[in-house]
């Protein structure tokens, strides 16, 4: 018996595994291994590195029950779930850097397993996405020879792949494409375009589409073939190419262009394809919900860029674009973005919704410039204050995107004079015209870098407009947005940013720094 309490040296005597691997019936002896082995890969994590070194050298002495237990129908099928489990862990308890080598240990065993794994697939005993997920495991982290056998395992099982995409039955299976398009030589690759292709053509308006379209741009080999499949996406739902894809063009980097940012903000930039991605799936759920909805958000209010907002509160901007009894707020991003930032604003927003329920109007634009700024602003007065009828609101939030810096706010391209909102402009004639189109001491967010820094636009804004205003005071990034009432019934709202940079200013006055 080990130190672990598991007796297991009789099952490497001469006949001791060959009378279990013959027969379908798991000994005692060796479901107790099983166990174990579940037990160990699952508390990993919280395992001590002498005890790792332990459970490494005991694994690495028992192969051969792992041999025999994949054998074993159903349970072997959860044991290669676990292997995938082992190989995908990273060990930060690790001494030398990336020393991983519990992950390298599973990558071994799928690589040395892959006959039986294949052979206890073809009786039906092994999952499809355990199986896809061992092979892709051996293509991401493995070596030469495992990375060949790994890409070679999934290409001959496209066709599970493909069904899995009709079907969508496991959105993961993307993830098993994507491999392909990435690593795969051009000949192959080129025919699992063609069978992707067949996916969309079988489901044109499916839940994964979306996700397939955004492969085609993972390589640059079919970069025009992406192109043509957003287009069809694109008209089909009433919208024209040449008017939204120059917009996403400009809110991020796409990679032939990354060459010239440094390093570190070429590994910060959202790729192009996620861009794609994120935009076409609330296009598609907005369009599914109701149609030409994002025509309108586009017309009426310069959205292009769809795929940074929660696909409910656009339908809800539209549903209530006459609504001038709510309470309500706004958000406005800026076209032009470098690194794709303003694409996680999601998160904030879905927060922000479900804090004011039904009860208060988030309404979102985009802008060019500051000019645009001024002109929406002016846009959201006409159209909803209405003091004459006694039932108009006045804007009581303000969320304001843009790339920033102690005194700046950017929001197109920053060579161009009005690409730039600067500190002296908050004095201007036009910031005193818009303090009207607010309500008494209004809450202003700023989504833009170091604008919360002593002295910035951020504490120029707050004495400006009497308002509340949350802004990071270094680079980070806007991440949750709260909203609840006082004991008066007055809203008001919250805001957290990454890397614990929130400032508050109070009309002028720093609150928090």
């Amino acid at each position: 018996m080990d130190e672990r309490g598991f007796e297991a040296n009789h099952l490497n005597e001469p006949g001791g595994l060959e009378s279990i691997e013959n027969s379908d019936y798991l000994g005692e002896d060796l479901k107790d291994f099983y166990d174990k082995f579940r037990e160990d890969v699952d508390a990993l994590s919280w395992t001590s590195t002498g005890e790792k070194q332990d459970l490494l050298d005991f694994y690495q002495n028992n192969f051969d029950l792992i041999r025999v237990i994949i054998r074993k129908g159903y349970i072997g099928d959860q044991l290669l779930n676990k292997i995938v489990k082992m190989a995908q862990y990273e060990d930060f308890d690790s001494e030398k850097p990336f020393d991983n080598n519990f992950a390298n240990l599973g990558r071994e065993w799928i690589y040395t397993l892959e006959h039986s794994i294949e052979e206890q697939w073809d009786k039906g005993k092994i999952a499809p996405f355990h199986l896809l997920s061992a092979y892709s495991e051996l293509v991401k982290h493995g070596n030469i020879q495992m990375t060949e056998a790994g890409l070679e395992g999934l290409l001959a099982h496209t066709d599970l792949i493909e069904q899995y995409l009709v079907e969508q039955k496991n959105e993961k299976f993307i993830e098993f494409a994507r491999i392909i398009i990435l690593n795969a030589d051009d000949y192959d690759r080129q025919a699992f375009a063609h069978i992707l292709k067949d996916v969309l053509g079988k489901k044109p308006d499916g839940k994964f589409s979306p996700a397939i379209i955004s492969l085609f741009y993972e390589s640059p080999l079919f970069e025009r073939e992406g192109q043509n499949l957003v287009q069809e996406f694109l008209e089909k739902r009433g919208l024209q190419f040449e008017e939204v894809y120059p917009a996403w063009m400009v809110s991020t980097t796409p990679e032939p262009a990354k060459s010239f940012l440094s390093a570190g903000d070429q590994r910060g930039v959202l790729p192009f394809s996620k861009v794609i991605e994120y935009n076409l799936n609330v296009i598609r759920e907005v369009e599914k919900e109701k149609p030409g909805t994002c025509k309108w958000l586009m017309d009426e209010w310069g959205i292009k860029d769809f795929g940074r907002y929660p696909s409910e509160l656009l339908l809800m901007q539209n549903l209530r674009q006459d609504d001038s009894a709510r309470p309500y707020g706004i958000a406005i991003y800026p076209r032009s973005d470098w690194n794709g930032a303003f694409y996680s604003s999601t998160l904030g927003l879905k927060t922000l919704m479900k804090d004011v329920k039904s009860e208060f109007n988030i309404r979102v634009a985009e802008c060019e410039n500051k000019v645009d700024i001024v002109r929406l602003l002016r846009k959201f007065n006409k159209k909803y204050n209405h003091p004459e009828t006694g039932i108009g609101q006045k804007i009581s939030l303000f969320i304001l995107g843009g790339h920033g810096t102690e005194d700046s706010i950017t929001f197109g391209r920053p060579f161009k004079r009005t690409g730039v909102l600067k500190i002296e402009d908050i004095d201007r004639l036009i910031a005193e015209e818009s303090k009207g189109y607010f309500e008494e001491n209004p809450t202003f967010m700023l989504a833009s870098c170091s604008t919360g820094a002593d002295g910035g636009i951020g504490e120029k804004i707050s004495k400006h407009y009497n308002a509340k205003v949350f802004a990071p005071k270094i680079p980070s990034a806007l991440v949750n947005i709260f909203a609840g009432r006082t004991r008066g019934g007055k809203w008001r709202f919250h805001a957290d940013y990454t890397a614990n940079a929130k400032r508050i200013f109070k009309q002028g006055n720093p609150v928090m720094k």
